[in-house]
């Protein structure tokens, strides 16, 4: 009896690489999920950034738009200022602090139709949001 110069995969060799596969390809998609999170943080940090500031508004008493720029004065009377500065939108109390709300933006417009203020962002994604609220 000799040993058998056949020359293959046995049975054990080949169940033992379709496990390794099937671990492989099932750790696939927790991979790739990380990247879809991402592209979506954007979106809904634009949404809280808009949020905030709205609450800023309804809590307000003077509010106007000009000039690219959002002032509302609050209750105790200082004036906070939401103004595009670099790829940022900050917000500053009498001319003093920088607050940052939002960061990675192109481009932000502020434009006041009476007693409507329209807010438009344009992400680096060239993504727009808009958020219009009454100041009544």
């Amino acid at each position: 009896m000799g040993i058998s110069k056949d020359k293959g995969f046995t049975l054990l060799e080949a169940l033992i690489s379709l496990g390794i596969l099937v671990l492989i390809v099932s750790t696939l998609p927790l991979l790739l999920t990380p990247l879809q999170h991402e592209a979506n943080a954007e979106a809904v940090s634009i949404r809280q950034g808009l949020y905030f500031i709205s609450l800023e508004i309804y809590k307000g008493n003077n509010i106007k738009a000009a000039d690219g720029k959002l002032y509302v004065q609050n209750q105790q009377g200082q004036t906070a200022v939401f103004e595009k500065y670099k790829n940022m939108i900050r917000r500053q109390v009498n001319g003093k602090g920088h607050e940052v709300y939002l960061h990675r933006i192109q481009d932000w417009k502020v434009i006041q139709y009476g007693d409507t203020i329209v807010i438009t962002i344009k992400a680096n994604k060239d993504e727009l949001y808009e958020k219009r609220l009454s100041i009544q």
